[in-house]
């Protein structure tokens, strides 16, 4: 099997279901990427992580693979509060 990846990175969105329903939409964005990551059938490990940005305030990385590799434990969960507004 052949890996595959994918990124998306979204700023300025308050909260997770609006980061994700701006990447789904993904105006202004020709080749509607985003969205092409989000429902690309081949991926199936998603990474998340949300964080303060020095000029759009917040800033939400999603990270996409066809396959995960550990060493024998569950991926690791990172849960964070909302950034603060």
């Amino acid at each position: 099997m052949t890996e595959w990846h994918g990124e998306n990175i979204t700023y300025g969105k308050e909260n997770a279901l609006d980061a994700v329903l701006a990447l789904i939409i993904d105006d202004n964005v020709k080749s509607r990427g985003h969205r092409t990551n989000i429902f690309n059938p081949n991926f199936t490990v998603c990474g998340v992580c949300s964080g303060a940005h020095p000029v759009y305030k917040s800033m939400i990385v999603m990270d996409f693979a066809t396959m995960y590799e550990g060493n024998g434990e569950k991926p690791p969960v990172l849960v964070r509060p909302n950034v603060p507004k």
